[in-house]
């Protein structure tokens, strides 16, 4: 009853997720609700490993992963090279999970999980701390000094 549940919403949540990229537009609110939405099924494919994991559930585990690998690769967007080194590593982790699986090796499974969530959380950390100050000092650079056009960093302008 209880991986059906999760089922279902997994199902319901690709299939809006599959909606939300037919419509894809250049508009940046919609990217970011885009974004919104990907993360949600990742969240949601990842809770699912995860319950396989819990139970022993091999096919459970393998269309988790299966999910997250598809959503990575309907998600890989061309940001810097660190971002597509985490992307690059997130897809060959759920390619590995997938097999895992597949052989029903639990231990390697759940291994391989936690290095799949690590590499979640520290991308997520690049993308939330580290990209955004590099966008902020971009910003800041290309605000101008009112003198003859001198482009000086925000710090540097009083």
């Amino acid at each position: 009853m209880k991986i059906g549940v999760v089922t279902v919403g997994s199902l319901l949540v690709v299939g809006s997720l599959l909606g939300v990229l037919r419509s894809r537009a250049a508009d940046p609110a919609k990217d970011g609700q885009r974004d919104a939405l990907l993360m949600r099924a990742k969240l949601a494919a990842s809770q699912q490993t995860l319950e396989g994991l819990m139970y022993g559930d091999f096919d459970l585990i393998g269309r988790g992963a299966r999910q997250l690998h598809d959503i990575e690769e309907w998600h890989s967007t061309k940001q810097d090279a660190v971002y597509e080194h985490y992307s690059a590593e997130f897809r060959r982790l759920s390619e590995k999970l997938i097999r895992l699986a597949n052989e029903k090796n639990a231990e390697g499974a759940f291994f391989t999980y936690q290095h799949l969530t690590s590499t979640c959380v520290t991308c997520h950390e690049y993308v939330r701390d580290v990209s955004q100050a590099t966008k902020q000092a971009d910003v800041d650079r290309r605000r101008i000094d009112g003198e003859g056009g001198v482009i000086l960093p925000l710090s540097a302008q009083q």
